[in-house]
């Protein structure tokens, strides 16, 4: 791997970021196969994890949204700074590729099960709380409802 200094991959607004990220998350999920109104639904709920991860971009570095972190048989480059002083973060050449990533990271065998679950039920709740009690981030009922009420804003209801 190459270390790499971290770069800001996002500098305008909030709502600039969440339609921009929006698009490209939508754009993938119907690449997978899902209908525009069933991707449009699962990309805002992830969309409002990605903004918990990032802070609808604020905290958005290398176009990695979802903050992935990089492990030694990954290839490509990573950040210098690291978040828990052990493993550092991977860093992707577009926006596209880190959502990409973040894809995959939530189809494989760690979190495939809650985002099909998610894609079958649409509930974001459920699905939420799932991906933390397998280890994206610890899981705390604050969590919880701090990424509820992002989604909330996001979507008005």
């Amino acid at each position: 791997m190459t270390l790499v200094e971290k770069r800001r991959s996002w500098t305008g607004t909030t709502g600039d970021w969440m339609r921009s990220r929006g698009l490209v998350l939508l754009r993938a999920l119907v690449r997978r196969g899902l209908g525009v109104h069933a991707a449009f639904a699962i990309g805002l709920t992830l969309l409002a994890h990605l903004w918990r991860e990032c802070g609808g971009g604020r905290s958005e570095w290398d176009n990695n949204p979802g903050n992935i972190k990089a492990h030694g048989n990954e290839l490509g480059a990573m950040r210098t700074n690291v978040h828990d002083g052990t493993e550092p973060y991977r860093v992707f050449d577009s926006i596209e590729l880190g959502i990409e990533a973040y894809l995959a990271k939530l189809e494989g065998p760690r979190y495939g099960p809650a985002l099909a679950e998610l894609i079958g039920r649409d509930d974001g709740r459920a699905w939420y709380a799932e991906i933390m009690r397998h280890g994206y981030h610890p899981f705390s009922e604050t969590a919880l409802t701090e990424w509820e009420q992002i989604r909330r804003r996001m979507t008005g209801v």
